[in-house]
């Protein structure tokens, strides 16, 4: 007997969306705001710490985050409002199961 028709099967390859990601930070270098763009698969409380280059934590903030692709800034400033130094710094954003990390340069205006 001959079976007629059909398809082949083939395991299809589908791309792995991460479930956050960060899509820019930009200007990068910056003077004193930095905007971070950000995809998150599903609606969360994503929390962003920035931390120089000895790994000190300088600034924290939480904010809830939906579907899709968001914007969140760092005005260049510490916890306290200072502005911080021209240098290196490590944006980290945070979900409860995932994270992203970005580097970043701020130089002085001038």
């Amino acid at each position: 007997a001959k079976i007629w028709g059909g398809n082949d099967v083939e395991d299809a390859v589908l791309p792995v969306v991460p479930d956050l990601t960060i899509n820019a930070v930009y200007p990068n270098p910056f003077t004193s705001e930095l905007n971070i763009s950000i995809t998150t698969q599903k609606s969360a409380l994503l929390t962003t710490s920035v931390y120089n280059i000895k790994g000190q934590l300088i600034y924290r903030e939480s904010s809830v985050l939906i579907a899709g692709e968001n914007k969140v800034f760092w005005k260049g400033q510490d916890n306290k409002g200072q502005n911080t130094p021209a240098g290196i710094y490590l944006i980290k954003v945070q979900s409860a199961d995932k994270q992203a990390v970005a580097k970043v340069l701020k130089v002085f205006e001038g």
